[in-house]
């Protein structure tokens, strides 16, 4: 999965979901968006407020497991600078050490 984010000057975040039609056929494509839409949900409190982000579903995301697809989620997070859980100086808080 990969991460497209912009500043949207609100004061809350905004998110939406893609799967093209390199990921599969439409069932495929649904399967992936509502994964990404449940992690999205899972995640919503760690987001910063004043983006919007989209969340693109790779051939991958079919394959994965569970907990593949959340220490991905997580990390793109922290490398995007969305979590909260991230502190100023970069360092993350999450307790798994990446």
């Amino acid at each position: 999965m990969a991460l497209v984010v912009h500043p949207n000057g609100l004061a809350y975040s905004r998110a939406a979901v893609l799967a093209s039609k390199a990921v599969g056929g439409a069932v495929q494509r649904n399967r992936c968006k509502r994964i990404l839409r449940a992690r999205l949900a899972q995640y919503a409190a760690e987001i910063k407020p004043g983006f919007d982000i989209l969340v693109v579903a790779r051939k991958r995301l079919l394959v994965s497991t569970p907990s593949e697809v959340d220490q991905s989620f997580q990390k793109l997070l922290l490398r995007a600078g969305l979590s909260r859980k991230q502190t100023d100086d970069g360092t993350d808080h999450t307790g798994n050490g990446t």
